[in-house]
């Protein structure tokens, strides 16, 4: 018999919170429906059937209703979900909680990364900016924002600049732009891993645009963390909650890409600079 427990096992006597059940495939929903009306499961591989007792909260910021007239949702599982509906207020219509979010995801995302740096520092004077703006992805935005800004902004100040700059980027300017004149370094072949500026063809201070896939996305975060740290191998690491072997890895494929040849591995934590 299969032995492996699945969710709804797991969470027996307890709650199972399924987060963006709209987006819920029509063959999931299906069998979602079946275990909901009859309260049992049966393992992949399993030949009975095991009873469940469990409370299931589903979330959604689709028009889950909309969806069913359309089709694109059961209508017997919108009913069998709505037994109790709760409409949460989006952060565009709780502007006043905003200090007390930002101050607490601020504190959670320091000590997420081993409290790296000194405490964060926030500017006041970033809510009168931050309450201009509409917030379409809620709070999960805000906490993007505190990421960001806490990986760009490693000596943990937070302040009126540095929110200004990312909501440059969340008004997506034209591919190429440039939003400072940071020099870009790299790691070299030279002397043991030194770092050579990139000049004009650097991408470090340019923009990722939405459309950026995931590599250049780091490759821009890598960039930026080695020009914040003064070439510090050691120290963009730990802001990136990276590995300083990962970093250098990185560089080397992306130097051997571009035709440069590779740099040879720092022995220890030698400062680029």
């Amino acid at each position: 018999m299969y032995k492996r427990q699945g969710l709804f096992e797991l969470a027996q006597g307890g709650t199972l919170f399924l987060d963006e059940i709209g987006e819920t495939p029509h063959s999931a929903q299906q069998r979602l429906l079946r275990v909901l009306q009859e309260r049992k499961v049966m393992r992949i591989g399993g030949d009975r059937m095991i009873p469940v007792d469990v409370r299931v909260v589903a979330a959604t910021n689709q028009p889950l209703w909309q969806w069913v007239q359309e089709g694109r949702f059961r209508q017997d599982l919108f009913f069998r979900l709505d037994v109790l509906r709760l409409n949460t207020v989006p952060l565009r219509d709780r502007l006043e909680d905003l200090p007390e979010l930002l101050e607490r995801l601020v504190y959670a995302v320091w000590v997420q990364h081993k409290g790296m740096g000194p405490r964060p520092w926030i500017d006041p004077a970033i809510f009168r900016v931050l309450k201009t703006y509409q917030w379409p992805g809620n709070v999960r935005e805000l906490q993007n924002m505190v990421e960001y800004l806490l990986a760009v902004r490693p000596q943990g100040r937070i302040d009126l600049e540095s929110v200004q700059e990312w909501m440059t980027q969340k008004n997506l300017p034209a591919e190429g732009s440039r939003v400072s004149s940071v020099t870009q370094i790299f790691v070299s072949d030279a002397g043991g891993g030194l770092v050579r500026e990139l000049g004009d063809r650097s991408v470090g201070d340019v923009v990722p645009q939405l459309q950026s896939s995931m590599e250049q996305i780091e490759r821009w975060a890598i960039e930026r963390a080695l020009v914040a740290s003064n070439g510090d191998l050691t120290k963009a690491a730990q802001w990136l909650s990276l590995s300083r072997t990962t970093i250098w890895r990185k560089i080397k494929q992306w130097q051997q890409r571009e035709g440069n040849g590779g740099p040879k591995e720092p022995a220890d934590g030698t400062e680029f600079a």
